[in-house]
């Protein structure tokens, strides 16, 4: 188990605990799992995590649509449990 996407995870239900699950290949943004008023704190987190601050060329929507692509875009960790976690 990825102690980052664990942590992700763990943030995004904190915030939202409504959502009983969430994938490492769901979109973030159009499940509602993460929204526009929360990016900057989420982006914050994720600075924190991976311990020094993304460069402003990459925060682009893209590199934040699903755990999956943030794990591999900032942390650079492939999945490959089929986008679920086991727990």
């Amino acid at each position: 188990m990825l102690v980052v996407s664990v942590k992700i995870i763990e943030w995004l239900k904190e915030r939202k605990p409504e959502l009983n699950e969430i994938s490492l290949d769901q979109n973030l943004m159009n499940t509602g799992a993460l929204d526009s008023l929360q990016f900057v704190s989420f982006l914050m987190f994720i600075e924190q995590l991976r311990e020094k601050k993304i460069p402003q060329e990459e925060v682009i929507p893209d590199n934040f649509l699903t755990i999956n692509e943030i794990m591999n875009t900032f942390f650079n960790i492939k999945n490959e449990n089929n986008g679920y976690l086991d727990e």
